[in-house]
């Protein structure tokens, strides 16, 4: 890794802030990062476990080389409500991992994938390793207001650990309220949620002498936020969420660590960010993954990008059937690993050439992992074939089905499908069959 051309952070934002006291305090150095989606497959099917494991492991290294003390996770950790049985062994042989750094803390705040109860059930046993797990919004706003200590039980870093807030917790739905009225009302509840939690640690860091960086935690979408075609983020949120303009996050807080939007990026500003997800979410995004370091104190603030090592490609092979045979046989003698998607463009319908390419990386560590048909006849071909069995979908595919046979207008239906995921959270604890999800 030490040869890695992508293993040098790059220096992002430096700014001598003299005048602001939560900076004149000793430096604490954090690593925010979140959308692990751990237990997500390709296509459906190919679990990604083990790049999963080598990115976890890659970032007990980035913590220990960096001297990371606070670790942020600003949700989604896994990538459904109940998350399979290897998936959870990677995030607590991480957690174990993390024992083994100088991490004076951790906080992982649930996102929109999460089961908040699933989440939390092991909270008091994590406490006791200097892990905190924030699920819902607690009732009493100063408990989600997180003092952190070094090991001396000095106080170096206030965290607003702020959770994927869903509706309900937000604003009261109103007889006659527009779609539109709902947004509004929602992004004023958020700014609502950050007011009291600001207000909060203004109040907590003048007990404290003043001198302690604050920081806040979000899992939403805010106003600008960029995203590409297959990355994963749901259409879903992007109504709801997208009306939140990133500048009405208080000023007190220093940095603001967010989750949600898969593409590293800032919100407006340069302390309001988004670490992104550590691995390409599908074969059509493109954008450079990264995790995000920043250093508070010593009348400064720091932030770089420590870009994540590419472990397993995600390729999209195009073109017709030589073309295709070609590129493999290329891959073949390369020894890549990468996962496949092919896209066949051709005259004529592939028919049972996927055997033949199956054939053409046998013995390979290369994964094919679906054919798409895209040649002139393919309308009529898909048409005849695009039944699929229920096992392939996810329980909102099938309820966007429902509501597509209803014929429910798209105005209805975002608060709908917003209503059915929650129940769909609320019954992630009772033996739902796993779903792998879009977003």
């Amino acid at each position: 890794m030490a040869n890695d051309p992508l293993d040098q952070p790059l220096a992002v934002y430096r700014e001598d802030l003299s005048p602001r006291p939560s900076l004149s305090g000793p430096k604490v150095k954090i690593l925010h990062t979140s959308d692990w989606h751990l237990g997500r497959a390709i296509n459906r099917f190919h679990r990604r476990f083990a790049e999963q494991e080598k990115f976890l492991n890659w970032l007990i290294e980035v913590i220990k080389a960096e001297d990371i003390e606070i670790l942020l996770v600003a949700g989604d950790i896994f990538d459904s409500q109940n998350p399979p049985l290897q998936a959870q062994e990677l995030y607590y042989a991480f957690l174990v991992n993390c024992r083994d750094t100088n991490l004076k803390q951790v906080v992982i705040t649930a996102g929109n994938h999460d089961s908040a109860g699933f989440l939390t059930a092991p909270s008091g046993l994590l406490r006791a390793l200097n892990i905190h797990v924030v699920g819902d919004p607690a009732s009493d706003p100063s408990s989600d207001l997180l003092t952190l200590k070094d090991s001396n039980g000095q106080p170096i870093l206030l965290v607003a650990a702020v959770p994927y807030l869903k509706d309900r917790y937000l604003r009261t739905s109103k007889e006659g309220e527009t779609v539109s009225e709902r947004d509004f009302n929602f992004a004023q509840g958020l700014a609502r949620h950050y007011a009291t939690l600001a207000e909060l640690a203004q109040k907590r860091q003048a007990a404290l002498g003043g001198a302690i960086p604050a920081v806040a935690m979000g899992h939403l979408f805010a106003r600008g936020g960029e995203v590409t075609e297959g990355d994963g983020v749901r259409d879903l949120y992007v109504g709801t969420m997208a009306l939140f303009d990133p500048q009405t996050f208080p000023q007190v807080f220093d940095y603001i660590a967010l989750g949600h939007l898969h593409r590293p990026q800032k919100a407006k500003l340069e302390t309001i960010r988004y670490s992104g997800s550590p691995l390409k979410m599908s074969f059509q995004e493109n954008a450079n993954k990264s995790v995000t370091m920043v250093t508070l104190g010593d009348n400064r603030l720091e932030i770089s990008l420590k870009p994540v090592p590419i472990f397993q490609e995600l390729l999209r092979l195009k073109g017709d059937r030589n073309q295709i045979l070609k590129e493999l046989f290329a891959l073949k003698q390369a020894g890549s690993n990468a996962y496949l998607e092919i896209v066949h463009t051709g005259s004529e319908l592939i028919g049972a050439r996927r055997l033949e390419f199956e054939e053409a990386i046998k013995g390979t560590n290369l994964a094919l992992t679906a054919v798409i048909e895209a040649s002139p006849a393919a309308p009529t071909y898909n048409k005849l074939f695009e039944a699929r069995d229920l096992a392939e979908m996810t329980h909102l595919e099938v309820f966007e089905k429902l509501l597509d046979q209803r014929k429910i207008p798209e105005e209805a239906r975002i608060e709908l499908k917003e209503t059915y995921e929650e129940i769909l959270q609320a019954l992630a604890g009772e033996d739902l069959p796993p779903a792998v999800s879009e977003g």
